[in-house]
């Protein structure tokens, strides 16, 4: 038995427009994304998240057992996916700045 198609049930380009919000293709790199929910207040909050993302990697690294958990399948992977993560997040570009800037004030 065949359901009538009902012209008021919103489409599927219509939901997935007001739905899909996580990820927003990325404005530099073909193919990729970009997470659209993750902010930071600015540098200081970013270095913080940073250094915990870090911390709870360490702490993960130290005390899990990998050959008797069977909680995390792959702890070592997602430990991995967490410091790549980390990794991407640490603002190099701005070092150059920030050297500058130090020495600046030095001589100020």
């Amino acid at each position: 038995m065949e359901k009538a198609v009902n012209d008021s049930s919103p489409t599927l380009g219509k939901l997935a427009k007001e739905h899909l919000q996580s990820l927003r293709p990325h404005p530099t790199y073909k193919k990729r994304f970009a997470i659209a929910h993750l902010s930071v207040e600015g540098y200081q909050d970013l270095l913080f998240k940073i250094r915990a993302l870090l911390n709870v990697s360490i702490m993960a690294l130290e005390h899990i057992d990998y050959r008797n958990d069977d909680t995390i399948v792959e702890p070592k992977a997602h430990v991995q996916a967490v410091l790549e993560l980390v990794s991407r997040m640490i603002p190099i570009e701005e070092g150059e700045l920030l050297d500058e800037l130090a020495k600046q004030a030095k001589t100020a």
